[in-house]
């Protein structure tokens, strides 16, 4: 079964749609994507089954590693958006006041 070669071809393309669709989503309904977000990591995820089920599909994820929350989400989301930012349009910088995301040294 996991020795069977698959085709990745169009792999990336297929990510990029789904991805802007889920973007699409969330910028459409935001109070209802955090109301989905937050039911679906409500619960620890070390405490379901989902370690069982990924090892078991050949999917190796640490167990220490944890859902981010929305909170902490949005705040890396702001860091890569100054870094971007300050990077390829610095005159839009101060505009959309992102100098508290800006990391040490960046």
């Amino acid at each position: 079964m996991f020795d069977e070669k698959v085709d990745s071809e169009g792999v990336g393309e297929h990510t990029a749609i789904i991805l802007l669709q889920d973007v699409n989503f969330g910028s459409s309904f935001p109070e209802l994507t955090e109301k989905i977000y937050r039911k679906a990591f409500r619960n620890d995820m070390a405490e379901m089954d989902t370690w069982t089920r990924t090892f078991a599909h050949g999917l190796n994820i640490p167990k220490g590693l944890a859902p981010m929350s929305l909170e902490e989400g949005g705040e890396e989301v702001l860091q890569m958006v100054a870094a971007y930012t300050s990077k390829y349009y610095p005159e839009l910088f101060g505009a959309l006041d992102l100098r508290g995301y800006v990391e040490e040294g960046g």
